[in-house]
């Protein structure tokens, strides 16, 4: 919702009314005390003719002059009668259309809007606000606010402050503490949001409230939603096997699950805030390293199987694989990096081991493979040995080939 200059919602704002009376005049108007001077000059005229008469001094010239002057007195006042009518007639027609368009706009915002008077009593609801509170506008009219608008805290269940009676008392525009729930007149509860801003008429005084409020039920289910598969992520990284690091984008160590802490034989206090390459006796501190993973934030990036082969402190030579890939969290806007580090140590003196065990065997069937050979060549010597003697062959001819 977008609103204008004097948006409640906006920190110091304020909205102003015009005066009922007289707040839109514009233009030259005789000012009031004319009347009755005219009607003291007509009266202080009547007297000096009536002396005149008296004394038969200039009788047809003065009662001449007495009358062109009350004509005069009598025309001029009528003017400004007039004039004046005309321009409280345009003041109050202003005034109806100023209102009018208060109340449409008020009416028309997409949010939910309540105005009091200066002393908390509903004047105006739009019907935003008549569908969450359940009052209509004229079941409420007249009502003093906190029966309209009920708030609880939503762990403590206890009655909060109604924000109308602070903007009267302090005059500031003011919002709901959070975690504050709306009771509806079916009982109904609904998580809020909400700012309060005074009315100001043309001299600064405080005649009214403004109350905007809207329904953060989505909201609230969104942010749960979003808590709830933080939880279950932040689960399955704690039962992970291997050791598992949260950096934020300059390398410091956010969190590690327990699998760090139980292989490398360190202490929260010890990891926590502190950047990578600082840790242990400054294991991590490669170039290649550091230069790989400052670029994952930026560019999205990400590597695999990195070996780091150190003497770390408490756990002695160690071979580790390290795989990185950047994270998003949506609730507090940020870049993460989770690096996973795999204890690859014992592995790689098992596959030596294998492989030598599978190079001796390699020799052993070389050697067996020879000896069958000088075998087979020793038999056909034998028979080859027996035909010259003119005896039968000792050896059948297939196993002396």
């Amino acid at each position: 919702m977008t609103m204008g200059p004097n948006d409640p919602t906006q920190p110091g704002s304020s909205i102003m009314i015009p005066e009922r009376r007289g707040a839109w005049r514009s233009g030259p108007i005789f000012p009031r005390w004319l009347g009755p001077v005219l009607i003291l000059l007509l009266l202080t005229l009547l007297g000096a003719g009536l002396w005149f008469y008296r004394h038969h001094l200039l009788i047809l010239p003065t009662l001449t002059g007495l009358i062109v002057a009350a004509a005069m007195a009598f025309a001029i006042y009528q003017r400004e009668q007039k004039v004046r009518l005309l321009h409280l007639y345009r003041a109050e027609m202003a005034r109806r259309l100023a209102e009018e368009r208060y109340r449409i706009t008020l009416m028309s915002i997409g949010e939910a809007v309540i105005a009091t008077d200066g002393e908390g009593r509903v004047e105006l609801m739009n019907a935003v606000a008549e569908r969450l509170t359940g009052w209509s506008q004229e079941e409420a009219q007249g009502r003093p606010l906190g029966e309209v608008f009920r708030i609880i805290h939503e762990e403590t269940r206890q009655t909060v402050e109604n924000p109308v009676q602070r903007v009267l008392r302090e005059g500031i525009v003011v919002g709901l503490a959070d975690h504050s729930l709306l009771l509806a007149r079916d009982g109904t509860e609904r998580p809020i949001a909400d700012s309060g801003a005074p009315i100001r008429d043309d001299s600064g005084r405080i005649s009214g409230v403004v109350l905007v409020f809207r329904d953060e039920t989505q909201e609230r289910a969104a942010q749960r939603a979003v808590a709830e598969a933080r939880a279950f992520a932040e689960a399955i990284v704690q039962t992970v096997r291997e050791p598992l690091l949260v950096l934020d984008r300059d390398l410091r160590v956010v969190s590690a699950n327990r699998s760090f802490y139980r292989t490398f034989q360190v202490t929260p206090a010890e990891t926590e805030g502190r950047l990578l390459y600082e840790l242990g006796n400054r294991q991590w501190d490669i170039p290649a390293l550091r230069l790989l993973l400052e670029q994952i934030v930026p560019q999205n990036t990400f590597f695999e199987n990195f070996q780091v082969s150190h003497d770390f402190q408490r756990i002695g030579r160690r071979t580790m694989l390290l795989n990185a890939r950047r994270l998003y969290r949506e609730d507090k806007k940020t870049d993460l990096i989770l690096l996973a580090i795999e204890d690859i140590t014992e592995r790689q003196k098992a596959e030596a081991k294998l492989k030598e065990q599978l190079e001796e065997l390699t020799r052993w069937h070389q050697l067996i493979l020879g000896r069958e050979d000088r075998v087979r060549e020793l038999k056909a010597e034998v028979n080859d040995l027996c035909r010259r003697l003119g005896e039968n062959p000792r050896y059948p001819s297939e196993e002396a080939e």
